[in-house]
């Protein structure tokens, strides 16, 4: 294996970086940001017969494999865990946040907070209860309510997050060293903590405004009219097959509705939420992989990195819960917009129980977010070496 191979994987998602059965004893576990310099170092040298720098075919199979790897760790990560997000979007339309949007809705003379009263008092309670309440009014397959969008968003989904992440870090490297070269310092520039959150954070932000904002848009549509149903009308599991609202039914009527851009209402808290959460996300990971190295033997090892992607998960959810819970207001039309969600909560409530409040459905979230943040690691790593074994 060539130097400039192995440590463009270690530059993949830093999860990427597992390389325990490659046997890269170039690359030094004593610093989490060494790998870039032993990629910035590779692919100066590196030329092909026909004078091409070889880092842009590099370059390209880097973002290749992050697609394949992470499109497939998206795919099980969702089939695993949609349930999750089934079960918070539902406990947040009916928090108490979403209770004072909807007061003031109501006093401008919207309908929306009429429609939403029945689901919030059926709602009311923790996870297990609005778990019943699901299962009874449509059975398993209710868990996975708008399951679809978001598994066929996956092939751009997380793949798009890895991808943009891991070239933000590769440019940074490289611009950071040449500025460095010209005040004669000719040692590569390691990444900062900052660095990898900004990083992070641009994965996210790109992600969340291309894919995620109209995916999880149609998503928490089906799931709000799921709930409006089952608790207006009491239907039993087998009419709400028929009765819940398909995914092509659910954007033909936004469209028609408010046009092509309401597919994305919601997009600014949207991005908010993930170039923080994913920001926060891979710091922590990092994080992680230093301090739990010595427990597991290694920064590459599966313990660490599952272990890692654990914290990981966390981190995401400390940035995005309280933003998560705003965006599922405006795109379930219980808010007109984040901030009128704010005001009028804190008008009502009180600026400390309105934080708390945006915690609603934590449990789920922080819940879901440490073991799905691990499958997906797990599995985007597995695929990663798979592909980095066949990809030159």
């Amino acid at each position: 294996m060539t130097t400039h191979l192995s440590v463009y994987k270690s530059t993949s998602n830093d999860s990427a970086a597992v390389l325990s059965n490659l046997h890269v004893s170039s690359i030094s576990t004593q610093s989490p940001h060494l790998h870039f310099s032993e990629m910035k170092h590779s692919t100066s040298k590196t030329k092909s017969l026909g004078g091409r720098d070889n880092s842009q075919c590099s370059e390209s199979n880097v973002a290749l494999k992050s697609i394949i790897a992470g499109s497939v760790s998206g795919i099980v990560s969702t089939l695993f865990f949609h349930p999750f997000d089934v079960l918070r979007t539902k406990m947040q339309g009916a928090s108490p946040v979403a209770a004072s949007a909807s007061a003031a809705l109501s006093g401008s003379g919207s309908t929306a907070s009429g429609n939403a009263t029945a689901a919030r008092v059926a709602l009311s309670g923790g996870p297990v209860s609005v778990f019943v309440h699901t299962v009874q009014n449509g059975g398993i397959r209710a868990l996975y309510t708008g399951l679809q969008p978001v598994l066929a968003a996956q092939a751009g989904y997380k793949a798009t997050v890895f991808a943009v992440n891991n070239l933000t870090k590769k440019s940074l490297v490289d611009w950071k060293t040449a500025e460095r070269r010209k005040v004669g310092l000719f040692q590569t520039y390691n990444l900062t903590r900052v660095d990898i959150f900004c990083c992070g954070a641009m994965g996210g932000a790109v992600n969340a405004a291309l894919l995620v904002a109209p995916v999880e848009y149609v998503r928490n549509r089906q799931i709000v009219h799921h709930t409006r149903i089952s608790t207006t009308k009491g239907l039993s599991s087998e009419s709400l097959t028929f009765a819940t609202r398909g995914v092509f039914d659910t954007i033909k009527r936004t469209v028609k509705k408010r046009g092509l851009s309401g597919l994305w209402r919601g997009a600014g808290v949207t991005v908010l939420r993930d170039s923080l959460g994913c920001g926060g996300f891979f710091v922590m990971y990092e994080l992680g992989r230093d301090h739990l190295a010595p427990v597991f033997g290694s920064r590459e090892s599966t313990g660490t990195v599952m272990a890692s992607g654990a914290l990981a998960g966390w981190g995401y959810w400390a940035f995005a819960m309280p933003l998560d819970t705003l965006k599922t207001l405006v795109q379930t039309g219980a808010a007109r917009s984040a901030r009128e969600a704010v005001v009028s909560s804190v008008e009502r409530e009180g600026a400390l129980i309105t934080v708390r409040n945006l915690f609603h459905g934590w449990q789920l979230a922080f819940g879901r977010g440490a073991p799905a943040a691990a499958v997906t690691l797990s599995s985007y790593t597995a695929v990663y070496e798979f592909c980095n074994q066949r990809i030159a």
